[in-house]
């Protein structure tokens, strides 16, 4: 696996919440962003999202509800597991250990 993937299936990246008004924009063309992008003629170096789309909502992890914490935190292994990721199999937001509990209650039936 890349050293930016778990076996979860998530990968390291911030997310858009995909619902506020930036995310349903279109890109600019304008920005420096936009102009750095290869669709708009530029060498694709950055790889940003237009000035236009930024998000502006406060992305949540789906299964406890809360947003990413690892501003908070100093032990990078504490910081990698309260990072929002987005599932690369079903394009959810999660926490990786959200998605690892999330995933062994999976298989299990209530008693």
């Amino acid at each position: 696996l890349p050293s930016n993937r778990s076996a979860s299936g998530a990968r390291r990246r911030r997310t858009r919440c995909r619902k506020c008004e930036a995310c349903l924009r279109t890109e600019c063309g304008e920005c420096h962003f936009c102009k750095d992008m290869k669709k708009f003629g530029g060498p694709g170096r950055m790889k940003q999202s237009c000035i236009m789309r930024q998000c502006i909502a406060v992305t949540v992890c789906v299964v406890c509800k809360e947003a990413g914490k690892e501003d908070t935190l100093e032990d990078e292994e504490e910081k990698f597991n309260f990072m929002l990721m987005e599932c690369s199999i079903c394009n959810e937001i999660v926490h990786p250990n959200c998605l690892k509990v999330r995933t062994a209650g999976a298989g299990t039936t209530p008693p």
